[in-house]
């Protein structure tokens, strides 16, 4: 997976989650697609993740704090420390289809004129039932993923402009960050990206939902 000049930096926060990161990082080597480098960023873990990196998956880029500072600080680093320009913030229990960075590439290419994209996320333990395709927002500001708990029936097979994303499976260009700056570290974890897809929607940026990703 090593590569000096990757397209998409993935960075991955992790706290206690060994067997869960572990089936993460295996989905990623099975990608079709290869232009990528991997950032963890260990929130202070107890259990055996800092070992199963090193010992399973030392091409990883690994850090670590040494408590637990949440998620917000934890993307904010690996997004700091990475270079790649672009940027797929992925949770640790996520488990990627072998084709979906190779789709994220070819929307890249599609979309050009998207900063940020939304991924197609089911539940983990039902693989039928949507877990969120894309983020809206009501009027007073409260955000929502689409689609949660709805069967994967088809409706959202489709790719279509949606108001943001959820910051667990969700591609940013780089430069949406240099713009409107970072996720606001005083949400130590949730709705740090409702905060967000406000701030890069006021500025005129575009989110589109990747069906195929």
């Amino acid at each position: 997976m090593a590569i000096n000049q990757p397209l998409i930096d993935i960075i991955i926060p992790n706290w206690n989650g060994e067997r869960m990161l572990a089936d993460c990082l295996h989905s990623l080597s099975m990608q079709t697609f290869s232009g990528f480098r991997i950032i963890v960023i260990d929130n202070g873990s107890v259990d055996g993740s800092v070992a199963l990196l090193k010992t399973k998956f030392p091409q990883v880029q690994v850090y670590r704090f040494d408590e637990n500072r949440g998620f917000t600080i934890a993307v904010n680093k690996g997004i700091r420390e990475g270079a790649a320009p672009w940027i797929l913030l992925l949770n640790n229990d996520m488990e990627v289809a072998p084709d979906c960075l190779e789709n994220l590439r070819l929307a890249i290419e599609k979309y050009q004129d998207h900063q940020f994209f939304a991924l197609k996320m089911l539940n983990f333990h039902q693989r039928d039932l949507i877990d969120g395709a894309g983020d809206a927002v009501l009027r007073g500001g409260v955000g929502y993923r689409l689609g949660t708990m709805q069967r994967d029936s088809g409706y959202y097979n489709v790719d279509r402009d949606t108001f943001g994303a959820c910051a667990g499976a969700a591609l940013y260009k780089r430069e949406l960050f240099e713009e409107i700056g970072f996720f606001d570290a005083d949400f130590f974890a949730y709705l740090e990206d409702v905060d967000l897809n406000l701030r890069a929607r006021r500025r005129g940026m575009q989110c589109r939902y990747v069906a195929s990703a």
